[in-house]
């Protein structure tokens, strides 16, 4: 788990099977993940203050240090509120430097870029607009959590590694 330290407030999402795999077999191409190429939408309106593009996808369990974030858009959503989406594919950002977007627009879409060993979303708040910033604790106005074989409401909580989730 790299959500340590500065970033341990961080989530990563994906999405999983019946079997509680992220793949298809065999799951050795980016495409055989279910989140790979899916929409990743804007979860609050804001002004976008930082893209970072043209960072190419990782080969599954391959993993890029040096530019960790990989393809990322953060958003401002009011003072000392950020939001930061990483590990996008790369070319795929549909948004520029400046703009404003409306909570539910496509940014962009899932990838591998960064350091990512298979495709999810790298997903933080933070008080800050740099890449590298660190996370700041900050709830979820609302999701839907497993338990069991039933998903309950939760609001203005955090939800926890292994939660299964989803927003709808």
């Amino acid at each position: 788990d790299t959500h340590k330290g500065d970033w341990q407030y961080a989530w990563d999402f994906d999405i999983i099977d019946e079997n509680s795999k992220s793949y298809r077999t065999p799951g050795a191409e980016l495409q055989d993940f279910y989140c790979y190429n899916l929409p990743v939408i804007a979860p609050a309106s804001g002004y976008v203050v930082k893209v970072e593009d043209g960072i190419m996808d990782n080969r599954i369990n391959e993993v890029n240090t040096f530019q960790n974030f990989g393809n990322t858009v953060i958003i401002k959503h009011n003072e000392h509120i950020y939001i930061k989406l990483s590990h996008l594919k790369s070319g795929s950002i549909k948004v520029s430097e400046g703009s404003y977007v409306q909570a539910g627009s496509v940014i962009g879409c899932i990838g591998n870029s960064g350091r990512s060993p298979e495709p999810h979303l790298h997903f933080q708040i933070q008080s800050t607009p740099e890449i590298a910033a660190k996370t700041i604790k900050y709830p979820i106005a609302y999701y839907l959590k497993r338990n069991q074989n039933v998903f309950e409401l939760k609001t203005f909580s955090y939800p926890q590694k292994g939660d299964i989730v989803k927003n709808k």
